[in-house]
């Protein structure tokens, strides 16, 4: 079973977690102003990524701009990467190819730990119901949308 097989009540179950809905997921973070040129990219190649309404748009017209971006402002002591496997404990389904991983290593040949965040850029209406999928839009400045705010899923892998 990959990551995206799991249900927000099957990891709730298999790994006895406790679901804290009223928390808040975002913590408080100091504004950081958007660089010229992430905002000339967002603007010229959003409105392309969304009309081409794939994942693989939204992650290179989108997302990776935004990581890229984020390394940089953490003057390269993060490592990012891209489509590669997590095969943290298989036997417990945790395991699957990511669209997206940061490192809080500047180690960038090599996945090392300790991994911070996983991002994808899932189907917005293609999602299975229940199936656990999020990490969207993390990072300095975020702030959800109603399309993005998914209070029953958990995770971040497909």
């Amino acid at each position: 079973m990959s990551y995206s097989q799991f249900t927000l009540p099957d990891i709730k179950k298999k790994f006895q977690l406790a679901i804290h809905s009223h928390t808040s997921l975002f913590f408080p973070v100091q504004e950081t102003p958007v660089s010229d040129y992430l905002a000339t990219t967002l603007k010229n190649c959003a409105p392309l990524a969304l009309a081409i309404n794939t994942e693989k748009a939204r992650s290179e017209w989108i997302i990776a701009p935004i990581l890229a971006a984020w390394k940089q402002l953490f003057q390269h002591k993060i490592s990012l990467f891209s489509g590669i496997e997590l095969n943290v404990d298989p036997e417990q389904g945790l395991n699957g190819v990511c669209d997206f991983i940061i490192s809080r290593s500047p180690e960038q040949y090599y996945l090392t730990a300790p991994v911070i965040i996983i991002v994808e850029a899932e189907r917005e209406y293609q999602r299975r119901p229940g199936a656990v999928h999020g990490g969207h839009g993390s990072g300095p400045n975020f702030q959800p949308t109603s399309k993005e705010r998914h209070p029953d899923r958990i995770g971040c892998l497909d």
